[in-house]
Order: C-alpha cells, then structure tokens, then sequence
C-alpha cells in the first residue's frame, strides 16, 4: 500500500472521530451511519450503508404479482406471506403482512424496495437526518431530492407512484419469530418498514416528506450493525435480483481478496430465492393465485392444465434462468471473475434444485477493503467513552 493512501486514511480517521464527537448529545451511535465514503473520502464513487441482515431478509414481494383486490379473492387468509429460513443456524419465520387500501392487499415490492434504499442514501447526508425529542431519529427531504436520487439509478416516478409506494412501506409491516442476532430483541416481534410519515403542504416536487424509521433499523444503526456498499456498483445493476445477490455478497465475503480472485462456497438456489424472497410453495397465497391464474389462463386457451409439481419445476426453471441473468450482471460490471453455470440436481428425470459457486473479482475484493476500513474506524469509536448513548 503507497504512503499516499496511508497518510489519507490517518487524515480520514480524524476527521471521522471529529465529525462523531461533535454531535454525541445526539445520540452519537447513530451518528455513524454518516460515515460515508463519498462524504469524506473524495471519492467520485457514491457509498451508502446496509445493515445487517435487515438488508437481506425477504420482506418484499418478488412476485410479479404485487396485489391481490379482496372483492375477488375471498380467502380471509391470503394476506400473510411467510418464509422460513437458517438465518445463523436458527430456524427463523419472516410473516409479511401487507398493507390493505381500499379493500385492496398490496405486498411491499421492488418499488417500495428502491425507494426505502434511497430514502437509506439520503439518510448518509447529515442535512437529512435529525432528532426530536418526541419522535427520536426522522428522516427529512423534499420530493425533488427523492427523485433526483431515483434519476441517479434510472428509476423514475411520479408524485401519484411515490405517495402510493410511501403508503404501502407505512402499511405494511413484518415480524421476526425465533432468534435474530442483529436485532437483540425478544424471539417474536412486529416490525413497520417506517413507523410514521408526514408530508408537509406544497406542490408536488416541493413538499417536504418527514418519516420515522422503523424500529429494527434503529438497532441495526446502534449496533452498528451495517456495511458500507458502492451505491454507484449497486444502481448500475439492472433487476432486482442481481441487487439483492450483490449485497448478499458484500455481507457473506466482507474479506474477499484484494490480490486476487477467490472462489466462494457452493450455493444452491432454491435457499437463496426463499432468503431472497421467492417463495415456489404453495404455503405462500401468491404463488397459490399465481398457479390458479397460469391454469385460468391454460382452460380458456384449451391447453392442459399444469399439475402443482409441472408448476412448481416451471418456476424453478425460471428462477434459474433469471438467476443466471443477474449473475451474468454481476460478472459483467467486474464483481465477478468468471461466467457462472448452474448444475441442476435431478431427482430421477425432475429438477430439484440447481447448485453453483462464485469466483470473486480483486476488484469486488478491493471494494470490500474500502468498507472494512470505515467499519474498522467506526469500531474503534464505539470504543471511545464520551460516545455512550
């Protein structure tokens, strides 16, 4: 490493444990999550934060299908979607509850998906963010920011788009059953994606969106328990998919190598789908709607109908090919060395599950080390005695 970038990083360093301490009557730990690469290392590339698993548990629907109007479906049960997964070795139970508008369910999606990672990037901006001694941490920004941002990654709404979207996050919520490490809290609990919103009088693209966050960001914030990820890499990514794989990545390998490329553990698919959120069984109501409305379809074409086994090896037949797409992302903007291939576990002539294994770049590796290094200062901080809450 050149003195050049040694010297930097102990300007950095003081200039962090500056910033943190200035403002510790405010609830200085969570302080930290402004510490952002491109805040303070004059960077032209954008960094903002993940945290923790919070970033990687299915609580969006990845479903094409976004909602389901209860005038036609009458199943008083459709409005849970759970997912159950090893998180750390413990059986874990994500419920998401879905938000109910005019008699109408509405799963947070990718919509509501982009716009909390936005609203997370402007929240790195110290103008953004702010304490009240009633409401505790708030998030402030005007609608044009919001869209400016949106822009940056190619995302465009309108005022109607983002007061539906801003509605659902609000709505909707989720609990957490069994033991979750990055939110010490008890084994089951609700959680709201934003606990409150205001949105203050103006035109459209002036008026000032106020939102408290949820609770389990919070802790997460507290802990400390987030990474800093190139924002720039991750709105460059194309599907959904391909995002989410990219900050799984970033928390799974925070060591990758620098010098060289590495290749990571096997994978198999159909784990990774149910911790992304897709969920090929039949438990989930709208994979069941989905099936219902595929054979709808095939009755008034007059084609067979499928069986739920054809239905489900169809949809795992798509994952893969989308799978293959996002990865194929990944390699192309440098994260990976190598193309990835899937190999398919059969159970006698049917498909099970597919495997496959990752060879990460020296590029990704070195991003990593960017991140390692703020994270590396920001624990070093929660050491100092005057940052205590």
């Amino acid at each position: 490493m050149s003195n050049g970038l040694q010297e930097n990083k102990t300007i950095d360093e003081k200039k962090f444990s500056t910033e943190i301490r200035s403002d510790k009557k405010n609830n200085s730990l969570v302080e930290k999550f402004f510490l952002v690469h491109d805040n303070h290392c004059n960077q032209e590339e954008k960094f903002s934060n993940a945290l923790g698993y919070f970033d990687l548990l299915p609580r969006w629907n990845r479903s094409q299908i976004s909602s389901i109007d209860l005038s036609i479906e009458s199943n008083e049960k459709i409005s849970e979607i759970e997912s159950n997964l090893i998180i750390d070795n413990v059986p874990t139970m994500i419920t998401v509850k879905p938000a109910c508008i005019n008699k109408v369910f509405y799963y947070p999606s990718k919509s509501e998906e982009i716009l909390e990672r936005h609203i997370f990037k402007l929240a790195t901006n110290r103008k953004n963010i702010f304490f009240d001694e009633f409401d505790g941490l708030l998030i402030k920004f005007t609608v044009k920011e919001l869209f400016d941002s949106l822009k940056y990654s190619k995302q465009s709404r309108n005022y109607t788009q983002l007061r539906h979207s801003l509605n659902v996050l609000l709505l909707s919520s989720y609990s957490i059953r069994k033991n979750f490490q990055d939110v010490n809290l008890e084994s089951e609990l609700e959680f709201k994606y934003i606990k409150s919103l205001k949105i203050l009088p103006g035109d459209n693209r002036s008026k000032t969106v106020i939102i408290e966050p949820g609770h389990a960001m919070i802790e997460a914030i507290k802990k400390t328990n987030f990474r800093q990820f190139s924002f720039s890499d991750f709105c460059r990514l194309k599907s959904e998919l391909a995002r989410w794989m990219y900050l799984y990545l970033v928390f799974k390998y925070p060591n990758a190598d620098k010098n060289k490329s590495s290749y990571t553990k096997p994978f198999k698919l159909n784990e990774l789908l149910k911790m992304h959120g897709i969920n090929n069984d039949f438990s989930n109501p709208l994979f069941v709607h989905k099936y219902k409305s595929t054979n709808n379809k095939r009755k008034a074409l007059g084609q067979e109908l499928l069986s739920k086994e054809q239905f489900i090896a169809d949809q795992l037949r798509c994952s893969a090919r989308d799978m293959r797409s996002a990865l194929n992302q990944l390699y192309e903007q440098g994260h990976l060395n190598e193309k990835v291939k899937l190999i398919s576990i059969k159970d006698g002539k049917d498909i099970r599950d597919y495997v496959f294994s990752l060879c990460l770049s020296k590029e990704f590796g070195n991003k990593q080390m960017l991140s390692n290094y703020t994270n590396k200062i920001i624990s070093k901080c929660s050491l100092d005695p005057a940052l205590t809450d």
